[in-house]
This record gives C-alpha cells, sequence and structure tokens, in this order.
C-alpha cells in the first residue's frame, strides 16, 4: 500500500516459503506481478495458485475459476510484449485457449465467468487467425453479457468486426465497429478500423472522415495519420498526404515505413529533392527497404544523379537477391 513494490515482493515470497501451500498469498503476488508488468512470473505464481487452491466453504467450486481466467488474460498481455516471439505468441494463445476451454467444459452454468472466458477465446483464436471460431466464441460472450453490459462488451464486437473483415464482410465489420464506439466513446480504435470498413469498400472520402474522428479522440493515434494518408493519396491529394505522414512521422520519428510512404507522395508531386531526402531516411532508419532504396533510385534519376543513383539501384537488387536466397 505504500507502493514499495520490491519489498512487497520479497514479502511474499518469504510467506511462501514459510508456507508453499497457501494459495491466497501466490494470487496476491501474482497480482502484483502483474501490477509490476512482470507477466512470466505473474503466470508462475497463478499456476501455483491453481496448484494448491482449497475452497474454504462447501459452496466454493472446487477449482480457482478466477485463476484460470486471470492467467488466460495474462497470457493475452504477454503475447502483446514487442519482445514475445512469434512462436511463443503462438503457445500463449493456444494455452489461453486451453484455460478457457477447462471453465467451459466444467463450469458451464456460471454465465460470468464462461462469459470472460468465451471472450478471452475469443481474443485469442482472432490472433491465431482462426476467424470463424473467434466469431462464434466472441457472439456468444456478447450474448452472455447481462444487458449487454459486462466489461468485455465493446471490445468483444471491437475484434468481432475485425474478424468479419478478416472475412471480407466490411458491412457486418463496420455495423459491430459502431456498437463498439458506442459502447467506448473516447476510444479511437472503432472510428480507425470503421476507416479501414470504408478503404476495404474503396470509399476513400468517408475513410478519409473515419480517420479524422480516430484523430480527434486521440491526436496521437498514428495508424491513423498513415491510414488517412495513404487515402488522400487515392484521392490524389498528395500534399494532404504529405501532411498525414509528417504527423506519423513526428509521433514516430524513427519509422522507416512512414519515409517511404512521404517520399512515394512527393514522387506524385514531381518534388523529387523531397523524394529523395525521405527516401534517403526511410534506408538510414532500414538498411534492409529493397523499396526505399528502389524508389531512392528513381528520384536520383529524376535529379540526373545517375552515380547515385547506381548505387541505390544496386544495394536494391543485392537485397532482393538476399531475400530470394532466404525464401
Amino acid at each position: 500500500q505504500l507502493g514499495q513494490t520490491d519489498e512487497a515482493v520479497v514479502q511474499f515470497e518469504k510467506s511462501i516459503e514459510l508456507d508453499p501451500k497457501d494459495h491466497e498469498t501466490h494470487f496476491r503476488l501474482a497480482n502484483l506481478r502483474i501490477y509490476l508488468k512482470e507477466y512470466p512470473e505473474a503466470i508462475e505464481s497463478l499456476t501455483n495458485t491453481i496448484k494448491n487452491y482449497e475452497p474454504e466453504e462447501p459452496s466454493d467450486p472446487n477449482d480457482f475459476i478466477n485463476g484460470y481466467l486471470i492467467r488466460a488474460d495474462t497470457r493475452i498481455k504477454l503475447a502483446g510484449e514487442e519482445d514475445t516471439t512469434p512462436e511463443e505468441r503462438e503457445k500463449l494463445f493456444e494455452q489461453v485457449l486451453e484455460d478457457t476451454t477447462f471453465i467451459l467444459d466444467e463450469y458451464p452454468d456460471r454465465d460470468a465467468e464462461v462469459g470472460n472466458a468465451l471472450y478471452f477465446q475469443g481474443t485469442s483464436m482472432r490472433m491465431l487467425m482462426r476467424y470463424g471460431e473467434a466469431i462464434k466464441a466472441l457472439t456468444e460472450a456478447i450474448q452472455l453479457a447481462p444487458g449487454g453490459a459486462a466489461p468485455y462488451t465493446g471490445e468483444a464486437f471491437l475484434k468481432r468486426g475485425v474478424c468479419w473483415l478478416k472475412q471480407g464482410e466490411p458491412d457486418l465489420a463496420r455495423r459491430d465497429f459502431e456498437q463498439a464506439a458506442a459502447l467506448n466513446y473516447e476510444d479511437p480504435l472503432p472510428y480507425l478500423w470503421i476507416g479501414f470498413t470504408h478503404a476495404y469498400e474503396e470509399d476513400y472520402r468517408k475513410a478519409i472522415e473515419s480517420y479524422g474522428e480516430a484523430i480527434a479522440k486521440n491526436s496521437r493515434q498514428t495508424s491513423a495519420f498513415v491510414n488517412r494518408g495513404l487515402a488522400y493519396m487515392q484521392e490524389q491529394g498528395y500534399k494532404r498526404a504529405v501532411d498525414n505522414f509528417n504527423e506519423a512521422i513526428r509521433l514516430e520519428p524513427n519509422e522507416s515505413e512512414h519515409f517511404y510512404k512521404r517520399g512515394i507522395a512527393y514522387m506524385w508531386l514531381e518534388d523529387y529533392d523531397k523524394a529523395f531526402s525521405s527516401f534517403e531516411l526511410a534506408v538510414l532508419y532500414n538498411d534492409k527497404s529493397e523499396k526505399a532504396f528502389r524508389a531512392g533510385a528513381r528520384a536520383l534519376r529524376e535529379l540526373d544523379r545517375g552515380s547515385l543513383a547506381d548505387e541505390y539501384e544496386s544495394r536494391a537488387r543485392a537485397l532482393e537477391s538476399q531475400s530470394e536466397t532466404s525464401s
């Protein structure tokens, strides 16, 4: 309670040494580690909680249901960390399915816990690209929410919408995103995804409007600026595209792809000096970007800088050759 979290961990661990079968102490330590975002350690503590759980009242369930749910949620959080490898991520989502399937099989009549289990299951299936199964699980989770008011409902609509869009159903997806926006009014993500549905249908004016709504909710929404820039490119609004890519660069100044996209917009504007400057920055931040080297070569030829253009073209060919060899 004093915020001395390191000392708190030490005390919990000492307590566990004295009584390793006290599931409540394991659970308190797990919650502290989740707060500290120490997810692998939290998962270990939750596993110990589940293993050592003993019902206190005759009405208590035989298993620590909440432990399974929190472990599933923590595994999803760990899967979302940048340094989690694709192989580790897939394993974590499979483990979420194991945790949630246990609850669905053993406690099918506990609606609140089943609803959360279905939500976590649908979330994991989406990330495993099992979109049909994800839609089914998320739909059942939404249907179990009392009055549609469960904490997960807005996210369930959002995730189900993503699955609909992946299946090529933009209208169904948009309806889910609109429902998510109504439930989580301040969240920019539903508006971003509504923009994606319009872009999917090649209605770029509406896409631009939706990306703008996402930006109004959160002016640091980089993806909205990037995609609004791309939509302006489709509408031949290249100067506005540059403005949006510049906003993305301001928010993520080390991202090579933003500079590459800005360079393409400048090429359409026939501003080849600025185009090359953009491609040069793109390859400085990512010297494996074949497309940026190739585009840089085109800009340099327009500037009659043939020698440097040849160097850029040579780098592009070398990267292409490496890619073909590795594949």
